[in-house]
């Protein structure tokens, strides 16, 4: 006798998930709504440099139009190209300063819309290159958008344009597109990937900073490894050999489109201060050279409290001086954690992996022992300086997990157990979260003293050199001028600490309600977004502002 069947249990649906207006939007319009997001999000931020009729120009990039003025005098004058640069030095090659294009290649469009809409230009390509990124890796809209916004309004990227860091800002803004053709070449490896991917190396490239290729590719090869192991341990290396040999020929493309003029760069770069003549050995810095600019222990916090350090004016850390801290967020922080935490994928192994050896590297003199041996014997790692530059591509990995964390969050899953079990994982991870801001606020006097190395002993000698009549009391006075700038560093600390707190509790009240049904994905989702954008932007604005 055949036993009755038991009546199968209907999925759960995930909290507040259905039924909603953005759920019965096709999939071109929710594109289409995110895309008019970001090029808001581009617009408003960049209104000072769009609409007040002032121009954006920074102190590098002064610099490099006094060195550049005989060649682009020369050309224009004669129709022909310089081959000389006179007005830097004793003269040096004509390429190392300003070259016209001859080919062109992707970069064209941004590069033609630069001429009426810098920076926005090319800051609308990073938040569309990020989006698309994070949508080719979860089909989740909404979390790309937070994800894009979180990279493109990372303080780090105001700060270099203020400063004049234009190739630096161009090469940042085309990094997502590196990755993209990077992961769409290992889910789809052919010949389409491989072009695409030659195209996106040579585009990063031709941006003329190729420090930060350098280290977006050493991300990739971090999780192209992540990805090998993945197909060992599933018994099934072939299709990531066949991607693997696409990136291959890719790469050798890539580089190849940007022979002219690396070659000769390169050619010239041991006579320069980066190649022999640094003490460093053959094509090499030497150490104290190159570790200039190292991002202290300490310093770390201002991922999560912006003028942890004083930003830029009040700066208190070890470094000479700096234009401002490399600020991510707390929301960001919270959902890239619950990534690391809950959501077992490749990618987001190599990109914690990633993460965490660029944060190490980006500590440099004050993390030997990682990084003597990585200057002595890693391919190149001794070709550049300023290794704090390593956390503007942290921003880029910490936004693309903040994306997969919220992908994690909205996700459905199969069984109730596990829908409760994430319930319980999101309300853990924010309420780590929102202690640990709690703690930095309360506990600033424990953690801080809010004094920069050598600081009494510079008031002193000022003291004694330009009043002589008080040189008695110079310790008393340097003490007490110590006193009063602790006192605002604390305050400057205090209230970015509380502000990171309020930011993290609404995004924690955000999540827990979606959560437990109260509001639906939607609206969660583009409170965060909401919460990102005022967040890093109200930051960014510090620096790019209507001055």
């Amino acid at each position: 006798m055949a036993r009755p069947r038991k009546k199968a249990t209907p999925a759960p649906k995930p909290p507040a998930a259905t039924g909603t207006a953005w759920d019965r939007l096709s999939g071109g319009a929710q594109h289409g709504v995110c895309l008019a997001i970001l090029l808001a999000v581009a617009v408003g931020f960049f209104a000072p440099a769009l609409f007040s009729g002032k121009s954006l120009i920074g102190g590098d990039t002064v610099q490099w139009r006094a060195t550049a003025q005989s060649m682009l005098d020369y050309r224009a004058a004669e129709g022909e190209e310089p081959l000389w640069a006179t007005n830097t030095f004793a003269g040096m090659p004509g390429y190392l300063i300003s070259y016209e294009r001859a080919v062109p290649q992707l970069d064209a469009i941004p590069a033609w819309l630069r001429g009426f809409a810098w920076p926005a230009s090319h800051f609308i390509f990073l938040l569309l290159g990020t989006y698309l990124l994070v949508v080719f890796l979860t089909q989740n809209q909404l979390g790309a958008v937070l994800a894009a916004v979180a990279y493109g309004l990372t303080t780090y990227l105001p700060v270099i344009l203020v400063a004049g860091h234009n190739t630096k800002f161009v090469a940042l803004c085309f990094a997502p597109w590196l990755v993209l053709a990077f992961v769409f070449a290992l889910r789809r490896p052919g010949l389409l990937a491989g072009l695409l991917f030659a195209a996106a190396l040579a585009v990063n490239l031709r941006a003329g900073h190729v420090q930060i290729t350098y280290y977006v590719a050493f991300l990739l090869g971090v999780w192209w490894l992540a990805e090998g192991v993945g197909a060992l341990r599933r018994k099934d290396a072939k299709p990531f050999g066949t991607a693997t040999a696409w990136l291959a020929l890719g790469a050798v493309l890539g580089v190849l489109m940007v022979a002219d003029p690396y070659l000769v760069t390169a050619e010239y770069k041991n006579y320069s201060i980066r190649g022999a003549a640094a003490g460093g050995g053959e094509g090499s810095l030497a150490w104290d050279y190159a570790m200039g600019w190292s991002q202290g222990w300490g310093e770390l916090v201002t991922l999560l409290v912006a003028d942890a350090y004083g930003g830029s004016a009040a700066y208190w850390g070890p470094k000479p001086f700096t234009g401002g801290p490399h600020y991510v967020g707390g929301i960001v922080l919270l959902l890239a954690g619950l990534a690391l935490w809950r959501y077992r994928r490749n990618a987001v192994t190599a990109l914690g992996i990633g993460t965490l050896l660029m944060v190490l590297f980006s500590l440099g003199e004050h993390l030997e022992l990682i990084n003597r041996p990585m200057f002595a014997f890693f391919p190149l790692f001794d070709a550049f300086r300023v290794p704090e530059t390593w956390l503007s591509i942290v921003a880029l990995a910490l936004a693309v997990l903040a994306g997969l964390g919220l992908f994690y969050a909205v996700r459905p899953e199969a069984e109730r157990g596990a829908e409760a079990r994430k319930t319980r994982a999101v309300e853990i991870a924010c309420g780590v979260a929102v202690g640990l801001a709690l703690l930095l606020w309360v506990g600033r006097g424990v953690f801080f003293d809010f004094e920069k190395d050598g600081e009494y002993e510079q008031i002193v000698r000022l003291v004694e050199q330009q009043r002589p009549d008080l040189a008695p009391q110079a310790d008393a006075i340097a003490a007490q001028e110590l006193d009063r700038r602790a006192e605002e560093r604390a305050d400057a600390y205090a209230g970015d600490a509380l502000r990171t707190l309020v930011f993290l509790v609404l995004a924690a009240l955000a999540l827990v309600a979606y959560r437990r049904e109260k509001i639906p994905a939607w609206a969660m989702q583009a409170a965060l977004v909401l919460l990102v954008v005022v967040d890093l932007g109200g930051v960014g604005r510090r620096y790019f502002n209507e001055d």
